[in-house]
């Protein structure tokens, strides 16, 4: 498992090894660390939406609403439950996409009669929500349960969060170095070796993803081993 400022310092020694090309030494030697801890955050973002990882399950209360807020920490949906007529089984509930609702329950869905929720759908970026809406004895807390894949939180500034590591799969942690060291070239005006540095990353992230995916026969949830 590498820490913030080990993958830093590996990026750090890949960028000065893929030097060729523009950049003066005194645009080099004015990364400050700031900088190199803001493109390993930008990292951490691109590898987690490469991976669509990790995930979480939340539970939500639903009401008489049609629609509900997203999760702040949101990225993709995953799968989402209901617990239909307070059964207290949780069951999954499809996904619908939102300009075909009025072809699949008619131009006035809107003010359809509430009932047992069977689909969900998104209607804009910052919400979800549920097709038919809620009637009373579906709503409560608990009924909703969204498991979706989240944004890693970000690492403290500074010396704090030196010794943490990055919230995935540590086999993907040795691909930190290039992108970040991509990003280091795109700093000092050398796009050359930031479409380089950037190409190894894609490669070495994607050929990780294949063996892993294959490891777990396509499963849903993998099993990671450091």
């Amino acid at each position: 498992m590498a820490t913030r400022v080990q993958i830093i310092t590996q990026a750090k020694s890949c960028y000065t090894q893929f030097e060729d090309g523009k950049g003066t030494d005194s645009a080099r030697s004015g990364i400050q660390a700031p900088e190199w801890e803001s493109w390993f955050e930008e990292w951490v973002r691109d590898i987690s939406m490469f991976l669509q990882y990790p995930r979480k399950r939340t539970s939500a209360t639903s009401t008489s609403a049609q629609e509900y807020a997203l999760p702040s920490d949101f990225v993709t949906m995953v799968k989402v439950y209901f617990n239909k007529n307070g059964a207290g089984d949780d069951v999954e509930i499809n996904f619908q996409n939102y300009l075909a609702i009025a072809s699949a329950y008619g131009s006035a869905w809107r003010s359809a009669d509430a009932s047992v929720p069977q689909v969900y759908y998104f209607p804009d970026e910052d919400n979800y929500g549920l097709m038919p809406r809620p009637n009373t004895t579906n709503q409560g807390a608990n009924f909703i349960t969204l498991e979706y894949h989240y944004f890693p939180s970000v690492l403290p500034a500074g010396p704090a969060g030196n010794g943490t590591a990055p919230n995935f799969p540590v086999p993907y942690h040795d691909s930190g170095q290039y992108f970040i060291a991509a990003k280091a070239h795109e700093h000092i005006a050398n796009p050359q070796m930031h479409d380089r540095l950037m190409a190894i990353y894609e490669v070495k992230a994607g050929k990780r993803k294949d063996k892993e995916a294959k490891k777990s026969k396509g499963a849903l949830h993998w099993t990671w081993v450091a």
